[in-house]
């Protein structure tokens, strides 16, 4: 039976590929950095192989962000035996939020970025 990740290493995992992906950077380019292969960086990025502690600093280098980073949003509980809670990630951390930032930082014409807010506004409050 299978290892099912830890809701740590999936976090984690989570934010590895937010933060490369905010980049631009491929999964091999991540790989190539690290030492590791593309199919190493998949398993990090899923959370089905867990990061090293001596490989986090190396991480965070070639992703430009600091230790905490990997750890934005966890909450440790003790009284529910060191279960571990997250937050709900912040929408420009998904996968979608980030190809609509990208996507919203090449309309360089101001009243039409404007136009599409209050699209966004608007359907926001139909819902």
């Amino acid at each position: 039976m299978p290892r099912k990740p830890h809701s740590v290493d999936w976090h984690i995992g989570g934010r590895v590929r937010a933060r490369r992906t905010q980049l631009n950077m491929t999964q091999r380019e991540l790989g190539n950095a690290l030492g590791v292969s593309l199919q190493q960086v998949q398993k990090y990025e899923r959370g089905t192989n867990r990061i090293s502690a001596g490989l986090l600093p190396a991480l965070a280098e070639a992703l430009n962000v600091g230790l905490n980073y990997f750890y934005h949003g966890i909450h440790y509980d003790r009284e529910l035996e060191g279960s571990v809670s997250e937050e709900p990630t912040p929408i420009l951390l998904s996968k979608d939020g980030l190809r609509f930032a990208q996507a919203f930082e090449q309309i360089a014409d101001p009243r039409l970025r404007r136009r599409l807010l209050s699209i966004l506004k608007f359907l926001e409050d139909e819902n």
